[in-house]
């Protein structure tokens, strides 16, 4: 990375946009690499015998898949602290969701470690039923619900608040939105080219946006909306 990066390191809201538009532009990199590595099933095997089969793919895939979770946390936050006057509410609204959603969800996916583990130790059958057995009202209500909806309803707020703060175009909530979409639906109808399009959708969008956010300075947020040639595009 080039010396003007390390020297805005020294530079306290600098840095903080250096961090957040790094974590931006890896975290959805974390994803589509969590989603080429993990073992779909295949040969009409449930997702448990896949996971069995392949346990130390599960690892480095679920790991990923957390890291991506993790990483938007920085992000969204260094992200959010360039709303100004404008759609503040919203922003602050939006944040919270997200941030909660997201740490949700990357706690979800120690499940796959444990699934994997279950289906080989156990008859398929039991294997399934001791996970069915886990998915308590707790585990649905406070855990799987906040992560998906959380997360995914929390990111799509994020990208209007963002842009209708002015601090991006409108490309980047619609980004958030097909990305998703893609990713989501690709994965629960096991199409693997709709599941690993979204993530390259959301690797250009968070991208395009982390980039810009380490290359501003604090001219360009010194206003209220926050304005950039370079993200206003």
């Amino acid at each position: 990375m080039p010396d003007f990066y390390f020297r805005g390191m020294t530079n306290a809201n600098k840095s903080r946009r250096i961090m957040a538009g790094i974590s931006l532009m890896l975290a959805p990199v974390a994803l589509l690499l969590g989603m080429i590595i993990d073992p779909t099933p295949q040969g009409g095997q449930t997702e448990g015998l896949a996971y069995a089969a392949h346990p130390e793919a599960v690892g480095v895939s679920a790991t990923l898949l957390h890291y991506c979770w993790v990483l938007l946390v920085p992000g969204v936050i260094g992200l959010l602290h360039l709303v100004r006057e404008r759609g503040r509410v919203l922003a602050n609204i939006a944040g919270t969701i997200a941030v909660i959603g997201m740490i949700n969800l990357s706690a979800l996916m120690l499940v796959d470690f444990f699934e994997s583990a279950a289906y080989r130790a156990l008859p398929a059958d039991q294997a399934q039923a001791l996970i069915d057995a886990a998915g308590t009202p707790a585990v649905v209500f406070g855990w799987q619900l906040p992560g998906m909806f959380g997360s995914l309803f929390g990111l799509v707020l994020v990208g209007l608040a963002v842009a209708r703060a002015r601090v991006a175009g409108w490309w980047f909530p619609i980004g958030i939105v097909l990305g998703l979409a893609l990713f989501v639906f690709g994965a629960q109808s096991g199409t693997l080219l709709l599941g690993l399009a979204g993530p390259v959708i959301l690797v250009i969008t968070f991208g395009a946006m982390g980039l810009a956010m380490i290359r501003m300075n604090d001219d360009e947020i010194a206003t209220t909306p926050a304005p950039s040639a370079v993200l206003a595009a």
